[in-house]
């Protein structure tokens, strides 16, 4: 969405009452609920971020700008970060956080970095509240963070044996170390619909490594 499409979605004091409340006066809404599992405390988010003072101002530096945060940090004001609580990969949503929990002075350098505007000690976002739309592009668990497992296929004996070998994580981390996006939860998906289906030998299973034996070539 553009930034005139993006400014039709500021809500209005009527359309706040249907937003759901979170600590700090924080009020939220989806737009578009995403797929997986909900993202948590110590997750590291990937999301696209773009801000407007409630009077429409655009006060991100570009539209959608990219920022990566661990959710609980402090890295980044608790109330953007608090409204992020439960998103879903591909998900967005509208946050409004009140001056108090936003971009105080404890946060100028991260103002600075993605707001325009906001340097030489002067910063609207002192004292006005905030929108943020935010999309969840992409995240890493915490608990699989360093992990060496991940999502693999590999065709090398495919002409040869008509096996394709599938490596499928762990099972405390399914979709690998690596960061989490909607393409990722679809291949995952996929992997178990063919298991599911047959078309995974179960029974050649390494740890959690299967084979997709003798494909259909045609």
């Amino acid at each position: 969405a553009g930034e005139s499409a993006m400014r039709k979605l500021m809500p209005s004091e009527a359309e706040l009452v249907s937003y759901e409340a979170a600590a700090g006066g924080v009020l939220f809404k989806d737009v578009a609920p995403g797929v997986g599992t909900a993202v948590k405390a110590g997750d590291k988010l990937r999301m696209l971020l773009t801000m407007f003072l409630s009077d429409g101002t655009m006060v991100t530096r570009t539209e959608g700008i990219e920022v990566k945060v661990a959710l609980g940090s402090k890295d980044l004001p608790a109330g953007l970060l608090d409204g992020l609580v439960g998103m879903k990969v591909g998900g967005q949503r509208i946050v409004k956080f009140p001056a108090e929990v936003g971009f105080t002075s404890e946060y100028r350098a991260a103002a600075v970095a993605v707001v325009k505007g906001c340097g030489n000690g002067v910063c609207k976002l002192d004292a006005e509240p905030v929108v943020a739309m935010v999309k969840l592009a992409g995240y890493e668990k915490k608990e699989c963070q360093g992990s060496k497992d991940s999502i693999s296929a590999d065709a090398s004996q495919f002409f040869t044996k008509g096996e394709v070998r599938v490596t499928i994580g762990n099972e405390a981390c399914p979709e690998g170390n690596t960061e989490i996006t909607e393409a990722r939860i679809k291949m995952r998906s996929m992997v178990e619909n063919l298991k599911a289906s047959g078309k995974i030998d179960t029974s050649r299973q390494e740890g959690f490594a299967g084979v997709v034996p003798k494909m259909n070539k045609q």
